[in-house]
């Protein structure tokens, strides 16, 4: 029996770079105690293909309200039928969103007070 632990919850904050390296940090050990990822092995190779489907309901578990609107609006329309499946492609998927490569998350911050004037407006 795998030991209790808190699911880590990814929310918006000022800064979603910081934020998702740590809760993606959190999260890698959450599937790692919950034995959905084989420690043993390395990359695509240790997650475990029976254990997807409880990795992916807890991904979008963790995450707040409008977090989970951005992977659904945002991250899940180019992810292929094939990938849905793959735990990975969804985080990293957040990853490139959070992490400046997409600039969605960019854009709805700028608007107001100090954020425009970093957002280059």
């Amino acid at each position: 029996m795998c030991a209790a632990i808190k699911l880590p919850e990814l929310s918006q904050s000022a800064n979603m770079k910081e934020t998702f390296r740590l809760w993606r940090t959190r999260f890698d050990d959450y599937c790692i105690i919950k034995e959905y990822r084989d420690v043993e092995k390395n990359g695509a190779d240790h997650y475990i293909v029976a254990k997807r489907p409880l990795e992916l309901a807890s991904f979008r578990s963790a995450l707040s309200n409008e977090v989970l609107n951005t992977v659904q609006y945002n991250i899940a329309p180019p992810i292929s039928e094939a990938d849905k499946s793959k735990p990975w492609v969804w985080i990293e998927g957040l990853a490139r969103h959070f992490e400046g490569e997409d600039t969605v998350v960019i854009i709805s911050f700028c608007g107001g007070g100090n954020v425009v004037d970093a957002c280059g407006s």
